[in-house]
């Protein structure tokens, strides 16, 4: 039994709306300006609440993971509430989240909406009679008395014993990115790993960014074709005469990868290449702004680490060659 654990609040939400679990991604593109709470960093439990948009956006600069709607197998997390909405579902239909969580025993359904048909609703027994009179025609309400369910709960002690059994996985989805991203660039000898991992002044949770020149409308649709049929998490998120920018998520770690035109390519990877030789040339400097990356990635507000990365390009003479 896989147990997603919610309030009633949002669960009134989905039971008005089209009674289906939805990725953050997929909440943020039908309600934009719904308000919610997430926990919206990678490797942090602290959570926010804002608009649904504006909790994607935070999400995904955090490296928090966008495309997935969570379970827990056969327990509940209490601190997200008091509703538990539990399916069963096929053989490979979830995954175990193979990055770093505090949640024992989490899954993932990825880039689906996942229907309440079939599921079994625990509510609980104060606002149960209210719930079916409301929906009555929502079959599977479970009322149950709070201090008497007979599943399993996470608890603030489980949850700091998952994040220690599940460090490894911290330095494993890294190496994993890592190895993708090498993989990648074989695969196609004129493509460079670009943005903060390239140039060596990541936060640890930043996109891996590979650009790749192309010379004809024929040879970018054949690369197009073959990555995406070798990568089908990708998924294309802007086309036009400039470039083709496809993104997602890989064996858990998240890839942009750009397909431009060898004229506008070329001047932004000579600019990159040289600012990269800069930095291995002053190491203090990288070190720098790591740090103060760092510091301003963990504040409650987006806009000052936005700035101070378009300063770094600026001051990398990056940004001369942006298209």
């Amino acid at each position: 039994m896989y147990i997603h654990t919610t309030d009633i609040d949002t669960l009134r939400k989905i039971l008005a709306g089209d009674r289906k679990l939805h990725t953050l991604k997929q909440l943020a593109e039908l309600y934009p300006d719904t308000e919610g709470s997430v926990e919206y960093k990678y490797n942090s439990t602290e959570r926010k609440k804002d608009t649904l948009k504006a909790l994607y956006e935070l999400a995904v600069a955090n490296g928090k993971q966008t495309d997935a709607v969570f379970f827990t197998k056969d327990r509940w997390v209490p601190e997200y509430g008091d509703v538990l909405i539990a399916k069963d579902f096929k053989p490979r239909a979830v995954s175990e989240n193979k990055r770093w969580t505090t949640i024992p025993d989490e899954y993932l359904r990825k880039n689906k909406a996942v229907s309440l048909r079939n599921a079994t609703i625990y509510v609980p027994d104060d606002i149960a009679a209210e719930i079916q009179e409301q929906f009555p025609d929502v079959k599977g309400i479970q009322p149950y008395t709070k201090g008497t369910l007979d599943i399993p709960r996470v608890t603030a002690l489980t949850r700091v014993a998952a994040g220690i059994v599940n460090s490894p996985k911290l330095l494993k989805s890294a190496s994993t990115g890592d190895e993708l991203a090498a993989e990648i660039l074989a695969d196609n000898p004129k493509a460079v790993l670009v943005g903060s991992v390239g140039l060596g002044i990541d936060n640890n949770s930043s996109d891996h960014d590979i650009m790749i020149p192309t010379n004809t409308e024929l040879g970018k649709k054949r690369l197009l074709n073959r990555l995406l049929k070798k990568y089908p998490d990708l998924q294309i998120t802007r086309q036009d005469d400039r470039k083709t920018t496809f993104t997602g998520d890989i064996d858990n770690s998240e890839f942009n990868i750009a397909l431009v035109p060898r004229d506008l390519a070329e001047p932004f990877i000579s600019s990159y290449q040289q600012a990269k030789e800069y930095l291995d040339a002053h190491e203090a400097k990288r070190r720098r702004i790591k740090a103060i990356k760092r510091f301003l990635n963990k504040l409650p507000v987006r806009a000052p680490y936005k700035v101070y990365k378009k300063y770094v390009d600026h001051d990398l003479g990056i940004s001369k060659n942006y298209f």
